[in-house]
């Protein structure tokens, strides 16, 4: 006879053997769409930081959240400007600081690949109110 215990340590397993597969899953879509448009992950994790419906970040912070050092953030930064997808500005409340925002082309380029992730999404064959249920499952364990 099974415990309570031994069948939840075993629902706890599959979980984690099916969200980690699910993310491999997520994860290859995101770097072929990457790939597309000729991005590399860490490009990608930065476009998607550059959100441009909120006060554009200083480089500092940008290093905090995407967990790495400034130099490579200032490299990051450097290349979308290159590509004209970025620019850098003097921080308003700081001048010492400098803050990216993306310019028009890297709005577009942010847009089309905002659609492509969910147009691709490994979620998108679920019906509504499935997608709703998992949505706050997962809000609940990020949450924690």
């Amino acid at each position: 006879m099974r415990t309570k215990k031994a069948a939840r340590a075993d629902l706890l397993r599959e979980l984690t053997i099916v969200f980690r597969a699910t993310n491999r899953r997520v994860t290859a879509e995101t770097d072929a769409i990457l790939h597309d448009n000729d991005l590399t992950h860490a490009l990608g994790g930065l476009l998607w930081e550059l959100d441009p419906a909120v006060e554009p970040p200083a480089m500092k912070d940008l290093a905090v959240t995407l967990q790495c050092d400034r130099s490579n953030v200032t490299a990051m930064v450097e290349k979308l400007v290159q590509r004209g997808l970025a620019e850098r500005h003097e921080d308003p409340n700081d001048r010492r600081s400098k803050v990216v925002q993306l310019t028009a082309k890297g709005v577009e380029m942010r847009v089309a690949i905002m659609h492509q992730l969910v147009d691709d999404s490994a979620f998108a064959a679920l019906p509504d109110e499935d997608l709703g249920a998992l949505l706050a499952l997962l809000r609940r364990v990020s949450a924690q």
